[in-house]
C-alpha cells in the first residue's frame, strides 16, 4: 500500500526565505501522543468490561444459591406435611430442630402450636424453616401454616 504524501506550505510573515523553511512533508502516520491515548481509552474499555463480566458472576452466583435454597425449604415443608398427614402433631414435632442439607448449606426448623380447636381434634401450627450457607452470611427463611387433625385420615 502505498503512503499519500502531500506538501503543506505554511506561509510566514518574515519574508520568502522563511517560507522554504516552514514547508515540510508530511506522513499519514500517528503521533506517540495519538498512540498513547488511545491505548488508554481502550484499556479503560477493557476494565470495564471485565468488572460488568465479575458483577455478572457474582450475582449468577447468588441466584443459583437462592434457587439451591429454595429447593431446600420447599422440600423441608413438604416432609413436614407428610409427617403431619400421616402421625398428627407429633409427627410435625419430630421434624422440627437443625438437618443437614447438600453442598454447604445447613437448615434448621422450628414448628409452634398457635391454635387448638375445643375439642382438641385440629391444630393450627407455624412451622418457620430457614437455610444457610456455612461460610456466608446469607440466610433465607419462610414461615407457613400447617393443620394438623386427630381424626383417622383415611375416614375423612
Amino acid at each position: 500500500m502505498a503512503r499519500i504524501r502531500k506538501r503543506v506550505t505554511t506561509t510566514s510573515p518574515i519574508g520568502p526565505r522563511n517560507r522554504r523553511r516552514a514547508s515540510r512533508t508530511v506522513c499519514g502516520a500517528f503521533t506517540l501522543i495519538e498512540v498513547l491515548i488511545s491505548l488508554v481509552i481502550l484499556s479503560t474499555g477493557i476494565v470495564m468490561v471485565l468488572r460488568a463480566f465479575n458483577t455478572s458472576l457474582f450475582a449468577l452466583r447468588e441466584s443459583r444459591n437462592a434457587l439451591i435454597a429454595n429447593i431446600l425449604i420447599r422440600d423441608k415443608i413438604e416432609q413436614a406435611r407428610l409427617a403431619a398427614f400421616e402421625r398428627g402433631a407429633a409427627g410435625l414435632e419430630s421434624q422440627a430442630g437443625g438437618f443437614e442439607t447438600i453442598k454447604n448449606f445447613e437448615g434448621e426448623m422450628r414448628v409452634d402450636r398457635l391454635l387448638t380447636s375445643w375439642d382438641g381434634s385440629n391444630t393450627l401450627n407455624r412451622v418457620f424453616v430457614a437455610v444457610s450457607e456455612k461460610n456466608a452470611h446469607t440466610k433465607y427463611d419462610i414461615v407457613t401454616y400447617i393443620t394438623t387433625s386427630k381424626a383417622d385420615k383415611h375416614g375423612m
